[in-house]
């Protein structure tokens, strides 16, 4: 009896740790998800949740993100599934609430902080289009038209850009992707701007970018080109 009950302990664990390691390999290789047995799906419910979400079965696009979100909650990605899929079923209250919990976990998910920009942009909010968008131009999974789209907007006040500034100001490990990003996705006089603030309140941008900034933004602005030199003659 004991041997038994030893293989069957060890059958079981067997059972357990194929089950598992099935999982993790389905999050590289999505055709193996539907061979996961349900109660060791977390990487591959994902792939069962972004299914349902293209099809037209509201329903189950919410089940199976719900189901997506109690296995694995911690990632911003699933409970942002989650939020679409309560849009999607027409539950307009719970997927805003769902949404904005996903936005104070998921700073590094472009879409979420490209749905709560737009909500901060319409709501004439500077501070948190501020926020909204510096966690964008960060990210280097971004889309550069997107920031296009949405810079002007979201640093389209006084009190945005000097908020915008701050954040800078204080990120010094992303000085130079903004010095890049934003001279190719900003209008001049935004980027002029927002970059003397920031200098003024210490931000230390590199000679050369800021040197390439000047030349790239006085192309299309004289102003926002000489702004840049003086800086630039100021730090270097």
């Amino acid at each position: 009896m004991k041997q038994m009950i030893w293989i069957f302990c060890l059958a079981m664990m067997a059972l357990i740790a194929a089950g598992a390691q099935l999982d993790r390999q389905s999050r590289y290789v999505p055709s193996l998800a539907q061979y996961v047995p349900y109660p060791f799906r977390g990487f591959a419910q994902k792939h069962f949740a972004a299914d349902a979400l293209a099809t037209e079965e509201p329903e189950w696009a919410l089940i199976q993100a719900q189901r997506l979100v109690a296995a694995r909650p911690l990632p911003a990605e699933h409970i942002r599934m989650l939020a679409l899929a309560q849009a999607v079923s027409d539950e307009n209250s719970g997927a805003l609430a769902t949404f904005q919990f996903a936005a104070q976990r998921g700073w590094r998910d472009p879409i979420v902080q490209d749905t709560m920009l737009r909500l901060a942009i319409a709501a004439e909010d500077p501070g948190e289009s501020a926020r909204r968008f510096a966690a964008l131009i960060a990210n280097p999974s971004s889309d550069l038209e997107l920031l296009k789209e949405l810079g002007p907007g979201a640093l389209n006040s006084a009190a945005s850009r000097q908020a915008f500034a701050v954040i800078l100001a204080q990120s010094e490990r992303w000085h130079s992707t903004f010095l890049r990003r934003g001279a190719q996705s900003l209008p001049p006089q935004i980027f002029a701007a927002v970059t003397q603030i920031a200098a003024e309140r210490g931000a230390r941008f590199e000679c050369d970018q800021l040197r390439l900034a000047a030349r790239i933004m006085g192309e299309d602005s004289e102003d926002a080109g000489s702004t840049l030199v003086n800086i630039t003659a100021k730090r270097c």
